[in-house]
């Protein structure tokens, strides 16, 4: 049986940003991905709508279900909304969103800009949450789990362009040849792999230092946004798989699974996978989907944490 959370990225983002339409869409089982797009572009997604739309397809409250569908004009909206959606979580910017979908840099930065302008509470969260760990040195997860993210100095700014940037810093291979001859002149042996590097490589210049020690800086912030999403995700996990209780008194898996000869093989990012008999499967899956919930309920209390699961004799979605 193989369970994982659905969308947990995207929904602990809502959560901590109080990203209205996105908590909006999640509490009514809503493709997030295709509602952020309609948002982003109205007058592209009606156009693009063909005969059997599932997003416009009417629920028995009478409104569209705004599920994922597959006209094809909308499937190329939302695979660029999706890209911006999930980069969001990594950190990425613009470069990384333009080799993603094979687009100039230019024009991810408009898509970018577009995003930023329909969810600017996201967007507002992951600066404040970036900027806070660059003053603090820190950031934290929604339970409070602390990544330690040390102010970069002059000498570890020095460093890092050295181990990022040899190439640049390599000497030309005569002056090399000649700075190895001289050492082996003055000591009668042969340079080890620290003296043969500064044999034939140049030290950073001012300059080169100082741009890495900002490039250190942005990392900070980046590694500060993402661990605010990704601890948290990672913290949820754990915490379904762990020996305690939830708020009830319930207890989490490592005390259910037993009950029904269950194994847990391993965990990948947001899904586990586990052996069981396979008259527990539905029964177990059910389990686990709940500890999923109940582990993410203790820290998050806009948006509700789904999961989705397959039986199966081998691992697969």
């Amino acid at each position: 049986m193989t369970a994982d959370m659905s969308g947990c990225e995207l929904r602990i983002i809502a959560e901590l940003a109080r990203a209205t339409s996105w908590i909006k869409a999640f509490a009514l089982g809503q493709d997030v991905h295709s509602v952020s797009t309609e948002i982003l572009e109205p007058i592209k997604w009606k156009e693009g709508v063909e005969p059997g739309c599932a997003y416009y397809e009417l629920g028995t409250d009478g409104n569209p279900r705004k599920q994922k569908c597959e006209c094809k004009e909308h499937k190329k909206l939302r695979k660029h909304t999706k890209a911006i959606n999930f980069l969001l979580a990594y950190g990425g910017g613009p470069n990384a969103l333009a080799d993603e979908l094979g687009i100039s840099v230019d024009t991810a930065k408009e898509l970018m800009r577009q995003h930023e302008k329909a969810f600017p509470e996201v967007w507002d969260y992951l600066r404040e949450s970036g900027e806070r760990a660059q003053r603090m040195n820190e950031a934290r997860d929604l339970y409070g789990r602390r990544r330690l993210l040390p102010a970069p100095t002059w000498e570890s700014s020095r460093e890092y362009f050295k181990d990022e940037h040899a190439d640049t810093l390599e000497l030309e291979e005569e002056v090399c040849e000649q700075n190895i001859f001289n050492f082996k002149a003055a000591y009668m042996r042969d340079p080890n792999e620290e003296e043969t590097r500064k044999l034939t490589h140049r030290e950073p210049t001012e300059g080169e230092i100082r741009s890495a020690m900002r490039g250190l800086w942005g990392s900070i912030g980046r590694r500060g946004k993402n661990h605010c999403i990704q601890g948290s995700n990672a913290s949820i996990i754990k915490r379904a798989m762990s020996c305690g209780f939830d708020k009830d008194n319930r207890p989490y898996l490592w005390h259910i699974l037993p009950q029904y000869k269950a194994k847990l093989l391993s965990m990948v990012h947001d899904e586990l996978i586990i052996q069981c008999p396979r008259r527990y499967g539905e029964k177990v899956a059910e389990e686990v989907v709940s500890a999923f919930r109940r582990a993410a309920a203790e820290v998050m209390s806009q948006v509700e944490m789904t999961a989705e699961y397959c039986i199966s004799d081998r691992w697969q979605k």
